[in-house]
Order: structure tokens, then C-alpha cells, then sequence
């Protein structure tokens, strides 16, 4: 394999791509249940170390199942399977940002409708 500058710079590159999509936990939930999935940076500005929280919330129980110290994406891999296999199990999923997003916008309808109804 050829090493060059060039190509440890596009690896950085890919890597930076990955790290926004962690930025937040990923909740998921089924029925009455919920999970937490989150990439934690020892640095927030910098993908490695990092380690993989996984958050049975309803059952009190937390667990760091892996951690990266050399290998840029191995925790935000490791995550994304992790939530992978939930959706495939029959868990929602979706991160804080977009369940905020969502509870926000159904509150704006719901106002909405109040509003329209009233006048």
C-alpha cells in the first residue's frame, strides 16, 4: 500500500464526515422501553478517544461497550450497528435533536389548531 500526506489527509477527512452524525445520543424505543446509544469524545473537537455508552434507561443499567484510541470511526461504526440492529429488533429510533425537532413541530400543529378553532 502506498502511504503519502495525501492519503492520511483524505482518512482525516472521512473521519470528520463521520463525526457530526454523532453530536447527539440516539434514543430508541419500543413500547414502553427506551435506549440511549451515544458516542462520547474525550475532546469534543477531536474523534478519538472515544467510547460508546449504551443506556437501558427503564432498567437503570449503563455500559461503555467500546472504546477507540488509534482507529478514527471505530466508536461511530460500532454505534450505528448498535442502532442498526435495535431498528431491526422493532425499536424506533432517532436521535434527541430530531425527537425535539419532531415534539416541537407537533406542538406548533397543536397550537395551530387551538388558534383556528378558537377564532
Amino acid at each position: 500500500m502506498i502511504s503519502s500526506p495525501f492519503s492520511k489527509t483524505v482518512a482525516l477527512l472521512i473521519c470528520a464526515c463521520t463525526f457530526p452524525a454523532w453530536s447527539s445520543p440516539v434514543i430508541c424505543t419500543q413500547l414502553e422501553l427506551s435506549r440511549s446509544v451515544e458516542v462520547i469524545y474525550a475532546d469534543p473537537d477531536l474523534a478519538l478517544p472515544c467510547e460508546v455508552l449504551y443506556d437501558k434507561r427503564d432498567e437503570g443499567s449503563q455500559s461503555i461497550l467500546w472504546r477507540a484510541e488509534n482507529t478514527p470511526g471505530f466508536c461511530e461504526e460500532k454505534a450505528d450497528q448498535l442502532v442498526r440492529t435495535l431498528h431491526d429488533s422493532g425499536w424506533a429510533c432517532s436521535s434527541r435533536e430530531e425527537s425535539e425537532a419532531n415534539a416541537a413541530s407537533a406542538q406548533e400543529d397543536t397550537t395551530a389548531i387551538v388558534t383556528e378553532t378558537a377564532n
